[in-house]
């Protein structure tokens, strides 16, 4: 009981941090938001930040609008009772991912090295790479022109650097120059205590990068839920486009102003454009890239049935884990995987959520009344 109520006064006090940024402190608007959002937040399971995200705490939002919305802790809940607890590396630790990915035979980026937290490695041509002169060497003579580096356990583009050799020089796409023996050095130190991935850097359809005028990656977030049967099923799914400069695709709660797209399954067809903005509303639809002026409803995704069904065939060799957010790369050559999460985030944007909840609960009792996954 203790417990509960620390939390609750903790809530409220978040919450009244949140509802300064669309009210007077202390004035009965003020009082008013705080003492509605704080009790959706502590009765659904919502983080303040998360409710600010969704507009909670605007003035005109409708007063029982949040039921169209779901907690991340209420949906993480379902997915840690759907995916096993002692298989989750396999989708956050990158290194058994793609090991995992390639056995199974998905398409997925080409390995390159293993940077290990002691500055020690691995090739993927076999070589073990222990010294600074090793590890220059096959810097200088193995990496092609192009190529990314990841962590490990990197999370929402959290350690992702692309990579290209210009006049003997390797320059990251943020504007940092290294030679052979100072990339290495630099690799050290992004190692932390995990490790870092050196990859093929995967090139986006033409089509896509023309939308939103980008070089950089743009993924399809497609959502799986393998059935009773073991039949992965593709249950959602929204297109991730780049906005400016940015080099990853993630929104980040808004802060990189990168635009979701909902989508028709069906088709592959994007029906409009969503963005998070940061003064207290819900997120605004964006019917037309703001780089491009190219309009974002009816633009078809290249590959999409190809697409789909990686999306199924993955969610297959991934059991038991049942259900999985992969990040799916349309390249000129298909689809392919970049990542899978087992905790991926609420759709809430996309105004999808009561019908996946009801389904990942449906999928939860199918599991606690003995039926076969």
């Amino acid at each position: 009981m203790r417990r509960r109520l620390v939390r609750a006064i903790k809530t409220v006090l978040k919450t009244a941090w949140f509802a300064r940024r669309v009210s007077v402190p202390l004035s009965p608007r003020h009082l008013s938001i705080v003492w509605r959002v704080s009790r959706i937040c502590i009765r659904h399971k919502f983080r303040p930040d998360e409710a600010f995200r969704l507009g909670l705490f605007h003035p005109s939002f409708p007063s029982e609008g949040h039921e169209r919305y779901v907690s991340f802790k209420r949906l993480s809940r379902l997915q840690q009772t759907l995916n096993p607890k002692d298989w989750v590396p396999l989708t956050s630790n990158k290194s058994l991912f793609y090991t995992h990915a390639a056995a199974a035979g998905l398409p997925v980026p080409m390995h390159m090295a293993t940077v290990f937290p002691d500055g020690t490695g691995a090739a993927s041509n076999g070589a073990w790479l222990a010294t600074a002169d090793q590890w220059a060497r096959f810097i200088d003579q193995d990496l092609p022109d192009e190529f990314v580096v990841k962590r490990v356990l990197g999370m929402i583009g959290r350690g992702f650097h692309v990579f290209a050799r210009r006049d003997g020089q390797f320059v990251e796409a943020r504007g940092a120059r290294y030679d052979a023996r100072g990339l290495y050095g630099w690799l050290r130190t992004q190692a932390g205590d995990n490790g870092v991935l050196l990859q093929q850097r995967i090139r986006g359809h033409p089509d896509l990068a023309r939308l939103s005028d980008t070089s950089f990656l743009q993924t399809a977030r497609m959502i799986t839920l393998t059935d009773r049967e073991g039949i992965g099923r593709l249950i959602f799914a929204y297109l991730k486009l780049i906005v400016g400069d940015n080099v990853i695709d993630n929104c980040v709660a808004g802060r990189h102003g990168n635009i979701e797209a909902s989508l028709d399954m069906e088709t592959g067809r994007l029906i409009t454009g969503i963005a998070f903005v940061q003064d207290g509303r819900p997120p605004q639809p964006v019917p037309a890239h703001p780089r491009t002026g190219l309009p974002i409803a009816g633009f078809q995704i290249p590959w999409w049935p190809e697409a789909c069904q990686l999306a199924r065939r993955a969610a297959e060799a991934f059991r038991p884990l049942r259900t999985i957010g992969w990040d799916i790369a349309i390249t000129p050559d298909g689809p392919c995987i970049i990542e899978g999460n087992a905790w991926w985030a609420s759709a809430n944007e996309q105004g999808c959520m009561p019908r996946l909840y009801q389904m990942l609960q449906e999928a939860v009792a199918d599991r606690e009344s003995g039926m076969p996954v």
